[in-house]
């Protein structure tokens, strides 16, 4: 498979998992909405705050991981993705698969 073969490949994966999280997000905000309606019993606002503070913090990482596929993606439109930031060398193709939005080789991993 040629280099721009697996551009796009990883271009269309870069994608699919953006609207995977934006999807996730939008079921976030309406679980949200759910929460936040009054409730007569004690325990059952208690529960609905420990679940509100679990899906913040989710759309917290959903955010990250969004602005990482959009920097991912305006990288490949620069012709710069696949080498790490913090080296310049290539990004390893394994890692490239598994982390498609990661923007750093293995060795610099702990940077990101």
């Amino acid at each position: 498979m040629s280099r721009l073969e697996q551009m796009g490949k990883m271009r269309e994966r870069l994608a699919k998992k953006r609207d995977e999280v934006f999807e996730a997000h939008r079921l976030s905000e309406e679980e949200r909405l759910i929460l936040s309606e009054h409730d007569i019993e004690p325990e059952e606002t208690a529960q609905k705050a420990a679940i509100a503070d679990v899906v913040a913090t989710l759309d917290e990482r959903e955010q990250k991981q969004i602005q990482a596929i959009n920097r991912a993606l305006t990288r490949m439109e620069l012709g710069e993705y696949g080498s790490c930031e913090v080296c310049g060398k290539e990004i390893e193709v394994e890692r490239l698969e598994t982390i498609p939005w990661t923007s750093v080789c293995s060795k610099h991993a702990g940077t990101e």
